[in-house]
């Protein structure tokens, strides 16, 4: 997780390198919205590719408090996958306003920092559905400070597993932006509606 925290801190200031000094980069950065962190961040082109098919690219380039659970590439891929689609377009043209509504599913309308995603959080997103925050330490004895935070779409089963797509894992965390916070998670949230489908 470190090491793509580093990547991402890297990849923005050497974008900004060519038009100011280290220490207005490393300000810059901070100014930086959701959209242009994710543009100057490989791991996530997928996330900008799906912003801007379902037309949400200016919502998450303008002023804002927003909190972003972005799926990286791999996430993206595994849901085409598992929903039989070959790209984000055709998901788009065959299901009109889903994507929207997926991406949605991963907003937060408030600033909110991965110490306070407490265990058993439940919290409402841009979509108007809930997810629920649980904080695991993995190995408690030997990485007692190194938890992972799993969300969760509260489970209508009650079933130990959930369905696939409802948890997704936080890999990075508190990536401040100009407009909000960008936490990258390893699977692509869906609704139970879409799970149904």
């Amino acid at each position: 997780m470190k090491n793509f925290m580093k990547k991402i801190s890297l990849i923005a200031v050497a974008f900004l390198a060519f038009s100011c000094s280290k220490a207005e980069s490393e300000k810059s950065l901070k100014t930086m919205s959701i959209a242009e962190i994710a543009t100057v961040t490989p791991e996530l082109s997928s996330f900008v590719d799906a912003l801007d098919v379902a037309g949400l690219t200016d919502t998450f380039k303008n002023e804002g408090n927003y909190t972003v659970f972005v799926p990286n590439n791999d996430a993206f891929a595994n849901m085409l996958i598992s929903l039989g689609y070959a790209s984000l377009e055709d998901l788009e043209a065959a299901k009109p306003g889903l994507l929207a509504s997926v991406l949605k599913y991963h907003v937060l309308t408030s600033r909110v920092l991965s110490t306070n995603l407490t265990n058993e959080a439940t919290v409402t997103t841009l979509n108007g559905q809930n997810i629920t925050a649980s904080v695991v330490v993995p190995d408690p004895i030997n990485y007692p400070n190194d938890n992972v935070i799993s969300l969760v779409y509260p489970d209508p089963f009650d079933t130990a597993t959930p369905p696939a797509n409802l948890s997704s894992t936080i890999t990075a965390r508190d990536i401040r932006c100009s407009n909000g916070i960008i936490h990258t998670v390893d699977t692509v949230l869906l609704p139970l509606s879409v799970n149904a489908d």
